[in-house]
């Protein structure tokens, strides 16, 4: 939108913005109105121009971003040409004609419902022809939270069981664990590297298509750093490992296998679930012992294998280490007060040993591993293309890790 030349007014005043000649009635604001510094006939020309294309780019929000990067700039001069020279936004008409073509864009251009559905449901790519609403798709923000909200559909879906909606108890054991893993996750996830990640998996490994328009590109291989993440998961483990088993310690009843009673028919083999009160922690405490045990084994054989192929590791030139993200200790939060709840839930309102039996066993025998993962987190601290990876890889197999190659990605 270009700035007007200055038209001469009856009053000798030289600016389209004059107000002390008999015409500043036309020439500086609407009839009947004043001037002030805050109409915006008041406004000087570039101004005007400013504001105008700002609620033009705001309206063209209804078209998809490729189209927008394409022709955006193009549509907002002929808006900017068509509208009157005092114009500081556009009007009804024409905003309601930008929303409607902007929306019948965004179904032509994208694929079929079928091809959406599946797309959204079984990560089922549509064909080369619809690359642009594929790219725009995978980078909009809200991609993560339709993923996110399909994640938690399974769990939302037991609201239909009969009897479920009933029992708020159920509703809880059942729909909020689900519910908050999946928000966790969130959490525990770098927005741009998820993006990132979605575009090299939908878009860039398929490779440059005709018709896509999608420059293609090689990156390196993003890891996350060994120490902040070894932390963050030895916190979680040594909470798990002390929450549950203080609670399999506390809880007075336990689930024992019976023999069905038979009352004189012939039966080949039958066993029932009884809860019964317990007499004695001591069968507790040897679990618990036996884990650690089971631990102290498995974290001598990943020091050894640790300490006999990390000298050797290969260089990682197509590695980027990154850290954890900074909504990773809410993340831990959650997870770490979730084990404390199941807990108490556990001891308080179940009053049986239900999974604190798995989870204390399986905490207990983690811990040891992770404080050796720990420890060589800190010795090879100053390599900086270590990642957590690389030790999980050699404790678990003992062999180096594979060299990261350059991943496709897209401008």
């Amino acid at each position: 939108m270009s700035a007007q030349p200055p038209v001469a007014s009856s009053g000798g005043t030289d600016g389209p913005d004059a107000t002390d000649g008999p015409d500043a009635g036309v020439g500086g604001a609407a009839a009947g109105t004043s001037a002030t510094p805050d109409h915006p006939a008041a406004l000087h020309p570039e101004a005007r121009a400013t504001t105008f294309v700002r609620s033009a780019q705001r309206w063209l929000l209804a078209y998809p971003p490729s189209w927008r990067t394409r022709h955006g700039a193009e549509l907002v001069d002929v808006l900017a040409d068509l509208a009157e020279p005092s114009a500081t936004r556009v009007d009804t008409r024409t905003a309601a004609g930008l929303v409607v073509g902007g929306l019948r864009t965004r179904w032509r251009t994208g694929p079929p419902p079928a091809a959406r559905l599946a797309f959204w449901v079984f990560d089922t790519p549509p064909s080369a022809r619809y690359g642009d609403w594929l790219r725009d798709t995978v980078a909009a923000r809200r991609f993560r939270v339709m993923r996110w909200l399909r994640g938690c559909t399974p769990a939302l879906l037991l609201l239909a069981v009969p009897g479920v909606r009933d029992d708020p108890r159920s509703v809880v054991a059942l729909v909020a664990p689900g519910v908050a893993l999946y928000g966790v996750l969130v959490l525990l996830t770098n927005g741009e590297r998820t993006r990132r990640w979605m575009t090299q998996r939908f878009v860039a490994s398929r490779g440059p298509e005709p018709g896509t328009r999608l420059p293609v590109v090689v990156l390196p291989r993003r890891r996350v750093a060994a120490v902040p993440s070894t932390v963050a998961a030895l916190v979680v483990v040594g909470v798990g490992a002390v929450a549950w088993s203080v609670a399999g310690w506390l809880v007075p009843s336990v689930v024992t296998w019976v023999s069905c009673p038979t009352d004189g028919l012939p039966v080949v083999a039958c066993a029932e679930s009884v809860t019964m009160p317990r007499t004695s922690p001591t069968g507790w405490l040897v679990t618990l012992a036996a884990s650690c045990v089971v631990g102290g084994l498995l974290a001598l054989g990943a020091w050894r294998r640790l300490r006999r192929v990390l000298p050797s590791l290969p260089e990682q030139p197509w590695r980027e280490v990154v850290p954890l993200v900074r909504t990773a200790p809410v993340g831990v939060a959650v997870v770490v007060a979730a084990i404390v709840a199941s807990a108490v839930w556990e001891v308080v309102e179940i009053g049986v040993l239900t999974f604190s039996a798995v989870t204390a066993p399986v905490c207990v025998t983690t811990l040891p591993v992770l404080l050796v993962l720990l420890r060589a987190a800190h010795r090879t601290a100053h390599r900086p293309d270590m990642a957590a990876v690389d030790l999980w890889a050699v404790a678990l197999r003992g062999r180096p890790p594979r060299i990261d190659e350059p991943q496709p990605g897209l401008v």
